[in-house]
């Protein structure tokens, strides 16, 4: 019997789970091993007594096989199944095929361009219970699908590669992948994508928590599938049970029990039940075996390339679609994507794509520097503070045993720390000691719940003080502590008080009103408290409103707009003259380093570097260290 000589690239553990199907295979041949790690490698060599290469060029150029098999990491996907076509081999590539939609066509047009065929391995498609949906569904005996509802809710661990987002590709590329693949084959080409993540909280992955995508096929059924791996009540194989909606009818798949329920109505339900192990071993025979064949008779293949293709599309419009809060219409542009559905990076101004800055916090408030450059922030979720070198490494520095919200460094090198939740304001020493500095006001009672905190420009300490306060519930306050601890109201009344600075000139304080969606303004008497009413400078529409600002010293209020994804920047005159885009929708707060703009962002569990050619208003503190 003809059987195709191949080479397993990628020697781990899933590489070696092939290797011992692929023996078993008589239409496939292993005829090298191929892996940087020689370990690895040679261990699996011995095993089935063929050459092992450390150099995957190496193993293209001397090794007998006519094909590759790639069991490496997703992000090697591409440029390898593209080196592999150049040097004539066939390619077959374990899902995902690759970390976007660009890639994919890279791929496929090296393929064409060489003569060679390629195929991405989507198995969940061919396993029995699959299969028989796919054929309930698509045979529409009870009617066109209506919807469908995944669960994709388990309880792991990621490890190694997984857990970054530049080598696994994120949470669907580990956690989903199979079910847009299945729901694609049973319900045909997608139309849109509509997704949303929640607030980073997790340091384990550099990618999402969770997300949950709305999806409409181009035939009209809808799909909802939401993903988590932080469900401890299920493991990986009791998750992503599946239930269509049919016109006359419904299909329930339980993996746990592995069944396949379907009821018309007015009828008696017909349940098949599979033998999942089984089932895994016969889905990847099902395409391994059409890869052969494909190769050596010009068989119609179960899987192509283009079916990776648009598993990667759909992945990749759910992320642009969580990050830039809008619904994504398939299919995607073979380049810019990013562009196409972000946007620029700024509207008005010339500006690089923002750059990384730190990662692993949890909605990050309040930045502050101190003397040595080390940048302190609030992680409000995480209720701890966070101390951030000068070349972005993140390290743990105190907890106020609440929620910590804002912090300021003093001259001296103290830090105050506002904690909404315990309703107190702290002060640390530099090496973390922690005492109460002030819990109430002047007349004796408790501080509401404070927010935000700056120093003022004659180094006093103001905060916003919102409490409970919110739309229709004016309980807010702008407050102000001396340096014996006690604090004095200045203005009461007020919504959902945010974040605060003060004019270039420090004859002015900005406040945030951030359930009304307005920054407003007050002239500064000689002793610091307010000269006049506070009243609206700039407001900004929409039901998310506007969280922390900073000046740059040219007069430009830059301020975050929490759940848009966006920093605006506002003239001296309060007019809005820039948007300038962050990834994610969560920024909650800036400060100026040098020429560029640092803003935490709450989604993407990071701070992230925007250039924007000016610099902020030096702090208090900074002019008081400017002097020394």
């Amino acid at each position: 019997m003809e059987s195709l000589s191949i080479a397993i690239a990628g020697c781990g553990s899933f590489g070696q789970h092939m290797a011992d199907l692929l023996e078993r295979l008589p239409g496939l041949n292993i005829a090298a091993v191929c892996d940087p790690d020689a370990e690895k490698s040679l261990s699996l060599s011995r095993e089935v007594g063929v050459p092992s290469y450390a150099s995957f060029q190496r193993c293209l150029e001397e090794s007998e096989a006519t094909s590759v098999a790639l069991f490496t990491p997703n992000h090697l996907h591409a440029p390898m199944a593209i080196a592999a076509a150049e040097a004539g081999k066939h390619i077959f590539c374990e899902k995902p095929m690759a970390m976007n939609v660009a890639e994919c066509y890279a791929m496929i047009e090296a393929a064409e361009a060489n003569g060679v065929k390629l195929m991405v391995g989507h198995k969940r498609r061919l396993r029995p219970q699959y299969v028989k949906m796919a054929e309930i569904v698509r045979g529409q005996r009870y009617g066109r699908p209506l919807a469908v509802q995944v669960n994709g809710f388990y309880g792991r661990e990621l490890w190694d590669w997984w857990t970054r987002r530049a080598s696994g590709g994120g949470l669907l590329f580990h956690a989903g992948v199979h079910d847009l693949d299945f729901l694609r084959y049973a319900c045909g080409e997608v139309g849109t994508v509509f997704a949303r993540s929640p607030v980073k909280t997790d340091h384990g992955t550099d990618f999402e928590d969770a997300l949950a995508l709305l999806i409409q096929f181009e035939s009209g059924t809808v799909a909802t599938l939401q993903v988590s791996p932080f469900s401890p009540q299920r493991t990986f194989r009791q998750a992503f049970g599946v239930h269509f909606v049919l016109e006359r009818g419904d299909l329930i798949y339980d993996p746990a029990e592995t069944t396949v329920t379907v009821q018309g109505r007015g009828e008696s339900p017909q349940r098949f039940r599979f033998d999942n192990q089984a089932g895994f071993e016969q889905a990847y025979r099902t395409e391994l075996e059409s890869f052969a064949a494909w190769v050596l008779r010009d068989a119609e293949p179960v899987l192509t390339g283009w079916d990776g293709l648009r598993c990667v599309e759909i992945m990749e419009a759910a992320q642009l679609s969580a990050y830039s809060g809008r619904q994504v219409q398939l299919p995607l542009p073979r380049s810019q994507a990013r562009r196409e559905w972000l946007g620029r990076p700024a509207l008005t101004r010339e500006m690089a794509e923002p750059t990384l800055f730190a990662r692993g916090l949890s909605m990050a408030e309040g930045p502050a520097f101190d003397r040595q450059g080390h940048l302190f922030v609030a992680n409000c979720r995480a209720r701890h503070l966070s101390r951030i070198s000068p070349g972005g490494e993140v390290s743990r520095f105190l907890s106020t045993g609440g929620k910590p919200q804002g912090v300021v460094v003093a001259p001296e090198g103290h830090l105050f720390i506002s904690d909404n939740q315990k309703r107190m304001i702290f002060r640390a020493d530099a090496g973390g000691g922690l005492e109460e500095f002030c819990g109430s006001y002047r007349d004796g009672s408790r501080l509401r719940g404070p927010n935000e905190i700056a120093l003022g420009p004659d180094g006093g300490i103001y905060f916003t003080d919102p409490g409970k306060a919110w739309r229709g519930r004016p309980e807010g306050a702008l407050s102000r502590v001396d340096g014996m601890g006690r604090a004095e109201l200045l203005a009461e009344g007020l919504e959902f008080t945010n974040g605060l600075d003060f004019t270039p000139d420090g004859r002015e304080i900005r406040v945030v009103e951030t359930t009304t969606g307005k920054v407003l303004r007050a002239a500064l008497a000689a002793d610091g408290t307010l000269a006049e009413p506070l009243r609206e400078f700039v407001r900004f529409e929409g039901s998310v409103g506007p969280d922390g600002i900073r000046f740059a010293a040219s007069g430009n209020l830059y301020v975050t707009l929490f759940g848009r994804g966006q920093v605006a920047v506002v003239s001296p005159e309060g007019q809005v003259i820039d948007r300038l885009r962050v990834p994610g929708l969560f920024p909650t707060n800036v400060i100026f380093l040098g020429r560029s703009l640092l803003v935490c962002e709450g989604q993407t569990g990071a701070i992230w570097k925007l250039e924007v050619g000016e610099e902020g208003v030096p702090t208090y503190s900074q002019r008081v260290w400017q002097k020394r």
